[in-house]
């Protein structure tokens, strides 16, 4: 920015009453208080589909990021917003000044490399805007604005989402507002995926307040529509005048004064696309920006490029030549969750689900159409909405688990529904195949297993222990084994549906095992790959650690396949 410039000041309208006063009305009793409360967070949700819409996450919140005005209309204050943000980027705690920020807000804010890129691509999306607004609702509901703030990034968010999830039910017990406590209990979910749509929570709260499960008219949700958005906590009108040192205490003075916050006009930071900037640059694209992707593979110079058969072709000192497909497969008007390939003699599969309940399949040929093959829709039920994960049997079927708490079976000659496996209390949110039998992990801390046979239940592998339940991120099973990983940061391994071996690994969440041969890896929110070897006689079983690799973002899979480990990172990135 030219310090010459003269400064572009940001007004917005003052309105003295905030949503936090809400709190301290006095109300004629709790059903009355609740329902002023559903009507006032309907219209916030309103407000953050109308910003997400225009591409823009605010990435915080606060309870006085929102007021009233004199019809009694929530309205959001942008000022208050920015102010909150600057202090955040302050390194003020965030507590203290009433922020409610996200976990993967906050681990990209503690990595000062992907801040100062704006690096945060898959990271910070509409979800963290959903986990601060289900931290207003919760503070709204009991009363109770410290309560939120009892989560940290260092292994308490088990401990503080039961206390979470004992005041919500204690603060809506008796009224017809019960049912609210599930979706708010998700909006807080560790897991951005496992957390609801704004216009799911509009809905429920609707439904709920009209005493129906029908809503007739709901607001249009365009955030789906946008494939690049840009956080106002990570951009740049967040960190201006960071280096004058007094931003904590300017910021602490507006929030409690409630004075307007002027800033100069500069753009936030994008978590689209990766981006060259060219604008100084004296060519002819001068002042354009240009999208780029990196592809990794090679271990040495790269000597040579080709195209030719819709495929690239690099050629490197290495003594290697890669092949790159330059299809997309397009079609998903939902986030991707999982994907499975099937190899079928000489007919080959690949097969997704979206959070929309949409699973597509596509015909791996030497075309590779972007066009599916067939699709179809698991159900169009709003509340459980979400296929979380796929796995194919050699019996000719694809099962999915999804939000409904259910396993479904469908065909893959005619791709009808033959079974659904009901059983889990929470979403399903991963399936393993081996040895005839169908392992289901779900959010409820259960693994159950099914014939492949006929589908019928066969056990359910669970740990009773106090403090050790979590829900179940992934399953992999070898031979007579099966690991699986955890929210809490555990991994558990049975063998013979017995319980063998039970660890705490890292301190998030582990959203990734692989158990092949006698290696087992997992990975997750502490960008550690842990490589380990499992040691077995007749009485026990051991593991011993052999390595461990740190990635520069979040392990979000892990892929064994002929002696080469393949993992997915959050920053976009695929590394082999």
């Amino acid at each position: 920015m030219d310090p010459e410039a003269p400064p572009l000041w940001m007004v917005s309208e003052h309105h003295p009453r905030s949503v936090s006063q809400l709190m301290e009305d006095e109300m004629i009793n709790g059903e009355e208080t609740v329902a002023q409360i559903g009507f006032v967070v309907m219209e916030a949700c309103e407000v953050m589909m109308r910003l997400h819409g225009e591409g823009l996450v605010l990435g915080c919140l606060g309870l006085d990021c929102f007021c009233l005005d004199e019809f009694g209309h929530c309205l959001l204050d942008f000022s208050h917003v920015l102010a909150l943000c600057r202090g955040v980027r302050a390194e003020a705690n965030s507590h203290s000044i009433g922020a409610f920020v996200s976990p993967e807000v906050v681990a990209v804010l503690g990595d000062t490399l992907q801040t100062k890129d704006n690096d945060f691509d898959g990271l910070v999306g509409c979800s963290s805007d959903i986990w601060s607004l289900g931290c207003v609702l919760v503070s709204l509901l009991t009363m109770d604005e410290q309560l939120v703030a009892g989560w940290d990034s260092e292994g308490v968010y088990d401990d503080w989402e039961k206390e979470v999830a004992t005041r919500l039910n204690a603060s809506l017990l008796g009224t017809q507002f019960e049912p609210l406590a599930g979706i708010i209990r998700s909006c807080l979910s560790y897991d951005p995926k496992g957390r609801p749509e704004i216009a799911d929570i509009w809905k429920c709260i609707r439904g709920l307040l009209m005493k129906s499960g029908h809503v007739a008219l709901a607001p249009d949700d365009d955030s789906a529509a946008q494939k690049s958005f840009r956080c106002l906590l990570l951009g740049e009108l967040s960190s201006m005048f960071i280096e004058s040192g007094d931003v904590e205490s300017d910021v602490k003075a507006h929030l409690s004064q409630g004075a307007e916050e002027n800033s100069s006009d500069q753009d936030d930071g994008s978590n689209g696309d990766n981006r060259v900037d060219l604008s100084g640059s004296d060519g002819p694209q001068s002042a354009r920006m240009f999208k780029s992707s990196t592809l990794t593979a090679h271990r040495d110079c790269v000597t040579g490029l080709a195209i030719g058969g819709g495929f690239l072709f690099s050629s490197s000192y290495d003594k290697t030549i890669n092949v790159w497909s330059l299809q997309c497969l397009k079609g998903h008007e939902h986030k991707i969750t999982s994907i499975v390939a099937v190899d079928n003699g000489n007919h080959s599969l690949c097969i997704s689900g979206d959070s929309g309940s949409g699973i597509f399949i596509w015909s791996v040929d030497s075309t590779l159409k972007e066009e599916p093959l067939y699709k179809w829709y698991e159900h169009n039920d709003w509340i459980y909405r979400g296929v979380d994960c796929l796995a194919v049997s050699g019996t000719g079927y694809l099962y999915t688990g999804s939000r409904d708490k259910s396993v479904k079976a469908w065909s893959l000659e005619d791709y009808s529904l033959c079974c659904t496996m009901t059983g889990h209390k929470s979403t399903v949110s991963c399936l393993a195949v081996a040895s005839g039998i169908l392992y289901s992990g779900s959010w409820d801390g259960t693994i159950r297993s099914w014939w492949l046979t006929d589908h019928t239940p066969l056990s359910v592998l669970e740990d009773d222990i106090t403090g050790s339940i979590a829900p179940v991120l992934s399953i992999s099973t070898e031979a007579n084994f099966v690991a699986s990983s955890y929210e809490n940061g555990y991994f558990k391994i049975w063998k013979n549906d017995v319980l063998v071996k039970s660890e705490k690994l890292q301190n998030g969440a582990l959203y990734a095992v692989e158990l092949s041969g006698k290696w087992l890896y997992t990975a997750g929110w502490d960008k550690v790959i842990n490589i380990q070897e499992l040691l077995e006689d007749e009485s026990e079983v051991e593991l011993e650690d052999i390595a461990s690799i740190t990635c520069d973002s979040i392990i979000t899979s892990i892929l064994s396949c002929n002696e080469r480990l393949i993992v997915g990172l959050s920053n976009r990135d695929i590394k082999s």
